[in-house]
């Protein structure tokens, strides 16, 4: 049986925003001549950032799970529930409540994986193949989706959307990570609507 883990609602919040950040900008650098733009977007300290945010994954996995492969893409499907009707119906006002998420181990071996190879191709002195870039792209969106289904009816997740990542479009408002996880969230309905996730 697969071990669960309890993720706090900031720290899965955080997960999240670096996810979105992530396969959005990877998205933006596959463009030609955008590559070393992209490195310099990931300065040090977001480059820290990201290796605080897999380190502190990898402690909350249980050590005989650590080195375990991560799943694949067909895997990580069959683990990830879709929220069924009473999640639907309710999801909005349980999340008010709920300071903590349930998380498969399989799914944060999977997160931090991922988070991990962004950070390490971000050393690479030339821009790696389309074909791998697009790989880590998908990878880095499917990260967003096991937050979104784990952490469904979590009302932040909303506004963490919108959050900047490199290359964003400047004409177009978009929120910082101190901001997602400080200010309180916007009720129902009510996003801005300068504000997209583009």
């Amino acid at each position: 049986m697969s071990a669960t883990i309890q993720l706090q609602k900031a720290f899965a919040l955080k997960a999240y925003c670096y996810s979105c950040q992530g396969y959005r900008s990877v998205h933006r650098a596959l463009q030609q001549g955008y590559w070393s733009a992209f490195q310099a977007y990931y300065d040090l300290n977001r480059r820290n950032d990201l290796v605080s945010l897999v380190r502190q994954l990898d402690d909350q996995t249980p050590p005989p799970y650590r080195n375990r492969i991560p799943p694949s893409a067909a895997e990580l499907a069959r683990i990830t529930p879709a929220p069924g009707l009473f999640r639907f119906l309710f999801a909005r006002w349980l999340g008010k409540r709920k300071r903590s998420w349930p998380f498969m181990v399989q799914e944060i071996r999977y997160l931090s994986s991922t988070l991990g190879r962004l950070r390490s191709v971000l050393e690479e002195s030339r821009a790696p193949p389309n074909s791998s870039l697009i790989a880590l792209r998908n990878e880095l969106c499917n990260c967003s989706g096991i937050v979104e289904m784990r952490c469904y009816g979590l009302a932040e997740l909303d506004r963490a959307k919108y959050i900047e990542h490199f290359d964003h479009t400047e004409r177009v408002a978009h929120l910082q990570l101190n901001e997602i996880l400080s200010e309180p969230p916007s009720a129902p309905g009510d996003a801005p609507a300068t504000r997209a996730a583009g």
